[in-house]
């Protein structure tokens, strides 16, 4: 599958149809069906014709084109105007110097991509070359002349929805997370219909597709958000003060960080989730070139949801944070409110964030005080990842016996924990240990000393995956022809006989839920 690279892509958008040619003007279409297109327009003006007549707009003075019944342009000072514009085509240059030619009743939508200017403490609003809308808000105190570098924190919006609405949300029910950091909002590429004055609201796409993933796709599917949000990210980051990235969305956004955190690592140091569930694509199993694994597993993740979340079922996230675990990602947690539901503004976002901004940090030190500190509270999991991240930055070896003696402390207890696991597995004969095991794993698993048990584990799951995949897949079958009985059976023979595998614990809490119904 063709992968467009941000990196290939200019700024190459072009000018509007009939008109006086003028200087090249760049630009973003979008049809009513099928993907935007990239190029330069040779206009310098566009003529609306309106209930009090006819009127010329230099193209300057405009960010973007709602095509329909009536004609929407929408000013660079936010002024908006209807009426009909006289065009019937748009004759698109692209950046091979092709020509493309949109007629206009087949358009959504054009846009003039412009940068933001950033001011302090106040949103305010870009796009994007590729025609994302973008909304980023400075701190307080901001100054270009300061040169100070700053992490930020980017937001996916939910359905139907503007990042705009997220990024005040964080800085009013959040203010110290707004302190000292870069909010910024990407909107999706869908621009929704909308009445004069109403506040644009958009969709984000991403269902099929791919990346770096093995699964193949369908043609233009890279096309789709998580290539586009890369690809603003990079524009962003051309101009902005940023020292670290932290991309994270809510309900369909957060659908969205996964793709976005498993596709592109290199462009971010840690997702956080929100209220939202894995597309298979993204599954960490579904990669498999060494160095994209490597990439991933080195930034922190964080899934944040509210365990009465009616929307976007909590089991989602469980589910996403087991298959992350599975698969050996260190620096994972899963942030759950018992009192919580859907509504973004009162889960542990900022907490997750905090959390994310400890676990990329570049200063040895810091990376090891958390880890002391995650070791008193009885977290060994994030103590040994802080203390690898430290150890790999300690180029003086400064901090080497501290590192040491922490480890030490936690390998001991992973020794003596670790030893009755390991013999267990060894003589498996059913599931009596597994509850445990994962256990162990989820504090002591990244260990020196729980080595011995993760190698025994590995290679009885190893020997059970093919044969749980299968029928795992057979129940599956089961369930879509209406045969309950016959599924669940499936999951029963998968607990029996495949209890090292990632189906176990899924199939195992599914029977229990059937259960509980009886």
């Amino acid at each position: 599958m063709h992968r467009a690279s941000w990196f290939g892509l200019a700024l190459l958008a072009a000018p509007l149809a009939p008109a006086v040619r003028a200087g090249d003007v760049a630009v973003v279409v979008a049809p009513k069906k099928g993907l935007q297109d990239v190029g330069t327009l040779a206009i310098e003006s566009l003529t609306l014709a309106t209930g009090d007549g006819t009127q010329s707009i230099p193209m300057s003075q405009v960010r973007w084109i709602e095509f329909g019944d009536p004609d929407r342009v929408i000013l660079a000072d936010g002024k908006e105007l209807s009426g009909k514009l006289a065009l019937d085509a748009l004759d698109l240059t692209t950046k091979d110097y092709t020509h493309h030619v949109h007629k206009k009743d087949k358009l959504a939508w054009l846009g003039v991509p412009y940068r933001a200017k950033p001011e302090a403490g106040r949103v305010v609003e870009g796009m994007a070359p590729n025609g994302l809308v973008y909304h980023l808000r400075m701190p307080e105190g901001w100054s270009a002349k300061a040169k100070t570098a700053f992490p930020a924190v980017v937001f996916f919006h939910g359905s139907n929805m503007s990042s705009r609405s997220y990024v005040d949300t964080a800085a009013s029910a959040w203010p110290s997370l707004a302190e000292g950091r870069i909010l910024v909002g990407i909107d999706g590429e869908q621009r929704n219909p909308r009445k004069a004055g109403e506040p644009r609201t958009y969709n984000y796409t991403y269902v099929d597709f791919v990346g770096e993933s093995t699964y193949q796709g369908f043609p233009g599917t890279d096309r789709e958000s998580p290539a586009l949000v890369a690809e603003a990210l990079q524009e962003l980051k051309s101009f902005l003060p940023i020292s670290k990235t932290f991309v994270g969305g809510h309900s369909q956004g957060g659908f969205l960080t996964y793709s976005v955190f498993m596709n592109y690592p290199q462009l971010v140091d840690g997702a956080f989730a929100v209220s939202a569930g894995l597309i298979f694509q993204a599954e960490p199993s579904a990669y498999a070139r060494e160095a994209i694994r490597d990439a991933q597993r080195r930034n922190p993740l964080a899934i944040v949801h509210g365990e009465n979340d009616p929307l976007v079922e909590f089991a989602m996230a469980r589910y996403a944070y087991e298959a992350f675990e599975d698969e050996g990602f260190p620096r994972l947690r899963l942030f759950g409110s018992s009192s919580a539901a859907h509504m973004f503004g009162v889960l542990p976002v900022d907490e997750a964030i905090v959390w994310l901004e400890r676990h990329a940090s570049d200063d040895p030190a810091a990376l090891v005080a958390f880890a002391e500190k995650s070791a008193a509270a009885g977290d060994p999991r994030d103590a040994l990842a802080a203390l690898a991240r430290a150890e790999s930055l300690d180029k003086g070896a400064k901090l080497k016996a501290k590192i040491a003696a922490v480890r030490k402390k936690l390998n001991d207890d992973a020794a003596a924990k670790g030893k009755p696991i390991e013999a267990a597995i060894k003589a498996s004969q059913d599931d009596a240990w597994v509850d445990g095991f994962l256990a162990y794993r989820a504090k002591y698993g990244l260990a020196d000393a729980a080595k011995g048990s993760m190698q025994a584990y590995a290679a009885l799951r190893e020997k059970q995956k093919a044969a749980a995949d299968v029928i795992f897949n057979e129940a599956r079958e089961a369930f879509s022809k209406s045969d309950k009985d016959g599924g669940y059976a499936k999951y029963e023979q998968i607990v029996k006989e495949c209890y090292a595998t990632r189906w176990y614990r899924p199939c195992k809490r599914w029977l229990a839920e059937r259960d509980k119904k009886k």
